[in-house]
């Protein structure tokens, strides 16, 4: 007789992978520096200023199809170093590059899942940390990955017209928002694609 196997309740897988992301997210946090949140801050008050004197000379007909050729860049960058390295954390950042160049293309009806799929990339990220840390494991790429996505967080605030009352906002909305995003996608693109393996063994030479 075939022995039956008992199914784990969906609540119980749930609360245990919870408790899992948790323990891992405490395993990142040290090596977190919320002061690096300033960065892009002061980035978008300079821009502002530029922007609203008129000495940056970009606007959405040049920065839309940079945000896409940035992403396209970084997209190919991770599958290429997946095939190189075979390793899953650049799977896991292709698909991270992928989901914003998608967003950047803007396909109808697709924002959504777009970020709920940005959000299972960053549960999934939590939840196998021990099979993405030796890339995970580093400082630099934790705060590179907060500035960008702060970045594009500031982005899309601007875009939603938060900052109406801001002198000269009608002015600088549009290039600051395009500008912000393209920023965004470097920062998020450069950390995930060329950090490097922490694990790796240097190779020592032999004495002769």
């Amino acid at each position: 007789m075939f022995q039956k196997i008992k199914k784990t309740p969906i609540y119980e897988r749930v609360i245990t992978q919870s408790a899992v992301m948790k323990k891992n997210f405490l395993l990142l946090h040290p090596g977190i520096n919320y002061w690096s949140l300033l960065v892009p801050l002061a980035v978008t008050s300079l821009l502002w200023i530029l922007i609203a004197t008129g000495d940056y000379p970009y606007g959405r007909k040049e920065l839309e199809p940079a945000a896409i050729a940035v992403s396209s860049f970084f997209v190919l960058t991770a599958v290429l170093r997946y095939m190189i390295t075979r390793h899953n954390f650049f799977l896991w950042s292709t698909g991270l590059m992928g989901l914003i160049l998608c967003r950047e293309i803007h396909f109808a009806g697709t924002d959504p899942g777009i970020y709920i799929g940005l959000l299972l990339l960053f549960g999934i990220a939590l939840l196998k940390y021990d099979t993405l840390k030796n890339y995970l494991d580093n400082p630099l790429v934790i705060n590179l990955l907060l500035i960008g996505f702060f970045t594009y967080v500031l982005s899309q605030t601007i875009d939603q017209r938060w900052w109406k009352g801001i002198p000269e906002e009608k002015i600088v909305h549009v290039p600051l928002e395009e500008t912000l995003e393209v920023l965004g996608h470097c920062i998020i693109g450069s950390a995930v694609v060329f950090c490097k393996n922490r694990k790796q063994k240097l190779l020592i030479p032999r004495s002769s």
